[in-house]
């Protein structure tokens, strides 16, 4: 019932405690080794940190495919930002279900759209874990997030005059407007695990080695958020970044 309902921010935030099991057999190999190294649980963050090219929509399906199978119980939100219309298609066709939510704005449409997406679906998230359940954003990316509202000061509806000093228009290294960076921090930030039941995980990716300041400025920004970087490398294999957290209990 609404009117019982306690706001997620309200809502006690506490160490990750349960584990997210990525491993489905003997393939892929990649869920494996991210369980070995980079084990993640339910309410954290993690950064996928790739350049282009590396396969980093790869192993974000691969983690969509793999929480399906192993957490159905768990809601997952697919979160495209600035996407070419394609790829939306080969999401929406290859990550299919009950508990499968699409969120996506595709690179042909206004940056102001590319904000009101990841609102939304981080809205519906709250809502959900406000309820006692665990939900995951697997959000494609961060990078093209602070992209899009670096060309639209009003990428969360709120006219540049009535903006404050929240973000000040403040101008950083690399040509980034300062909110770029906040609106990144607000939605990558709201992931945690709560006391009184239900979880809000959010994995991301970020683009490195792509010759553009700005970038290295979005990341340089936010692998601080994690324990260690999950990197995707093409002459190597990946590591992810996340958040550190207890032991997990139900840990092998």
């Amino acid at each position: 019932m609404a009117s019982t309902r306690t706001p997620f921010e309200k809502l006690t935030a506490i160490h990750p405690n349960r584990r997210i099991t990525l491993e489905t057999g003997p393939a892929p190999v990649s869920m494996r080794l991210m369980d070995l190294f980079v084990p993640l649980g339910f309410g954290q963050r993690a950064l996928v940190v790739a350049p282009p090219q590396a396969g980093k929509t790869t192993i974000l399906r691969q983690i969509a495919a793999a929480i399906q199978k192993n957490h159905p119980q768990a809601s997952l939100f697919l979160c495209l930002v600035d996407e070419r219309p394609e790829e939306v298609t080969e999401w929406r066709m290859e990550v299919q279900g009950p508990n499968v939510k699409l969120y996506a704005s595709s690179f042909d449409q206004e940056s102001a759209r590319h904000g009101r997406v990841v609102e939304q679906a981080l809205t519906d998230a709250k809502r959900q874990a406000e309820q006692g359940k665990d939900v995951v954003i697997l959000l494609d990316s961060l990078t093209r997030l602070a992209r899009a509202h670096n060309m639209n000061s009003d990428l969360w509806d709120r006219p540049r005059g009535q903006r404050g000093n929240y973000g000040g228009g403040r101008t950083l290294s690399g040509g980034i407007d300062a909110r770029a960076l906040e609106v990144g921090r607000r939605v990558f930030g709201a992931a945690r695990a709560l006391e009184e039941g239900g979880s809000l995980t959010i994995i991301a990716s970020c683009l490195v080695e792509t010759g553009s300041r700005l970038d290295e400025v979005v990341y340089e920004e936010f692998k601080g958020t994690g324990g260690r970087p999950p990197y995707l490398s093409r002459n190597r294999c990946c590591c992810i970044e996340h958040t550190p957290g207890r032991a997990f209990a139900d840990a092998p």
